[in-house]
């Protein structure tokens, strides 16, 4: 048997600087230390800006409602979010910087113009404009306290995203990502499950010197930490989001059993985990949509990876009972929105059936597909027309108990008839989101500024009774990431980046449906931004997963325009 000859490698030199030969296509691209510095910087702002927890004394300004409340401005400490900003800002700037230099000295890099530059040139703009047409300018363009999301960090997102549809990315890229992420999840993890089971960390010295910098007197006695994010709701939407990608890498995998691959199988539980330890319900519904998709990829793909999906489901449920069994409350809290979940299952196999339409629209019987189609329609329409009265009166029934004109009329009768007080559908969402839309609808173009609705928002509403079960609650979020962006940047900002949004959907499926061999590496990023625009439903935008959000979008783009048939990557450093 003749000795199969080992290919030959091309080396490329440029002084002492080593580069990396990397086949793309038909092209053949060298991988500088340019590229590689980038890569570093991404995978930074993904995975270490969630971690950043410290201390900032920041300046509240609360604006003054009604006497009687005695609202005023004062000093709070954030741990959260003010020097995640810092550090997104400060990896955006050197980013910016480098890919710039690339652009601008380099004839061998020149800008490729995609169709996705339209809605991010546009949102840019929009959020501009929004800038200079709110009233609170201050608060636009940084963000409120605890929140510090203005503005400056979704124009930073923004450039994150440009620069990365113009990067030649590759399987590494995606590697790297799924490393950075590891630490966020069993971090998270173990910080959450020590609260759950009721340690408080703000009690050991040595953390909370670590994250004081020496002044534990800006911890009060009160003080709990559950997580890297500022409340568990956030925690149970990124962990949700983690799930989604993990389970997706692991269900997807190509070699079982490898160590990448167990590591993604406890990654995802470890993330459901998350989910659960949380007690928060947006994650378990984005949770339960994602398994649905992935249990149709499993099905799509003739069962491979189904001892995969067993192991993960099976670990998962032994981790939510382990944690039941100390506290029973979220049980019955999932079982009392059991509607909600099956709705949300429902929806995910309606999604997942487009996709097999477009995977295979070209071998479908297109006949046979309407007839199906019609079939099918009538049989819905049988089964939700009897139930549309219930629902309609149900719906109607919960606005008028929260209809603020109602309410105010009954109090001028009767100073002393105030609602019963409780809280509206989704913890009070319904109400929150029923009057930002009331307030999007007066300044619909161009917003209010981000992190401005305490401002703009009637506190002295008595339908809060109702809604929000006290009177004396501040309305500072709209608790809904496309009401967010319709509230603080306007329909125009809104448009555009849901068109940046379906616009790496579409081109992520289409490159999937392309290229079937090159799915494992773009569908647990796929499955990553479907999660967060499913917990983003019910959850704000948030420092250090908003930022992680517009990774995904980067490089499930860029996997998708950049994947070949096979990726080979020669090393010649």
């Amino acid at each position: 048997m003749s000795k199969k000859k080992t290919p030959k490698q091309k080396t490329t030199l440029k002084g002492n600087m080593p580069q990396k030969t990397i086949l793309i296509g038909e092209d053949l691209y060298i991988e500088n230390s340019t590229d590689r510095t980038i890569r570093l910087l991404i995978i930074l702002i993904a995975g270490l800006v969630p971690l950043i927890v410290f201390c900032k004394l920041q300046t509240f300004i609360m604006p003054v409602i009604e006497t009687f409340m005695n609202f005023s401005t004062t000093t709070i400490t954030d741990f959260f979010t003010y020097y995640k900003q810092v550090v997104l800002l400060l990896l955006t700037a050197i980013l910016l910087i480098v890919f710039l230099r690339e652009i601008l000295t380099k004839t061998s890099r020149p800008l490729t113009l995609h169709r996705l530059d339209i809605p991010i040139l546009v949102f840019i703009l929009s959020l501009c404009i929004t800038m200079l047409t709110a009233e609170y300018k201050t608060l636009a363009l940084w963000g409120g306290y605890t929140r510090n999301l203005g503005i400056v960090t979704y124009l930073a997102c923004a450039f994150i995203l440009f620069v990365l549809i113009n990067m030649r990315i590759n399987a590494k890229w995606s590697k790297m990502f799924y490393i950075a992420l590891y630490p966020l999840v069993f971090i998270n993890t173990i910080m959450l499950v020590l609260s759950y089971y009721g340690v408080n960390l703000w009690n050991v010295d040595f953390i909370v010197l670590l994250l004081t910098g020496g002044n534990p007197e800006y911890v009060t006695e009160s003080a709990r930490i559950h997580g890297t994010l500022n409340h568990v709701n956030y925690l149970s939407g990124l962990g949700a989001v983690l799930f989604a990608i993990f389970a997706g890498r692991a269900v997807l995998a190509e070699k079982n059993f490898t160590v990448d691959h167990l590591l993604s199988i406890a990654a995802a539980i470890l993330s459901a985990t998350i989910v659960f330890a949380s007690k928060s319900l947006s994650g378990v519904v984005t949770m339960a949509f994602i398994l649905v998709i992935l249990l149709g990829l499993v099905v799509d793909r003739k069962g491979a990876n189904i001892v995969t999906l067993l192991l993960i489901l099976g670990f998962t449920a032994v981790c939510w009972t382990a944690l039941s069994l100390h506290n029973a409350s979220f049980i019955k809290e999932i079982r009392d929105s059991v509607g909600l979940l099956i709705a949300t299952a429902v929806l995910s196999l309606l999604v997942f059936l487009v996709y097999l339409f477009a995977k295979n629209w070209h071998e479908i019987n297109k006949k046979k597909l309407l007839i199906s189609g019609i079939i099918v329609v009538v049989l819905a329409v049988a089964v939700v027309v009897p139930v549309i009265p219930k629902v309609e009166s149900a719906v109607t029934a919960e606005l008028n108990r929260i209809n603020s004109d109602l309410i105010r009329e009954r109090l001028q009768q009767d100073e002393f008839d105030f609602p019963e007080a409780k809280f509206t559908w989704g913890t009070g969402r319904l109400y929150i989101w029923k009057e930002t839309l009331k307030l999007v609808a007066e300044k619909p173009l161009f917003g209010y500024g981000f992190d401005t609705l305490p401002f703009e928002f009637d506190q002295t509403d008595p339908a809060k009774i109702a809604a929000l079960a006290s009177p004396y609650v501040i309305v500072d979020k709209p608790h809904n990431i496309y009401i967010n962006m319709l509230f603080g940047a306007g329909i125009v900002a809104f448009l555009a980046f849901m068109a940046i949004v379906l616009m790496v959907i579409i081109k992520a499926i289409q490159a999937i449906i392309a290229n079937p061999e090159n799915s494992a590496l773009i569908w647990p990023i796929l499955l990553g931004i479907v999660a967060y625009l499913g917990q983003g439903m019910f959850n704000d935008p948030v420092q250090g997963v908003e930022s992680l959000f517009w990774v995904m979008l980067g490089l499930a783009y860029g996997l998708a325009v950049n994947l070949p048939a096979a990726d080979k990557v020669v090393d010649n450093e």
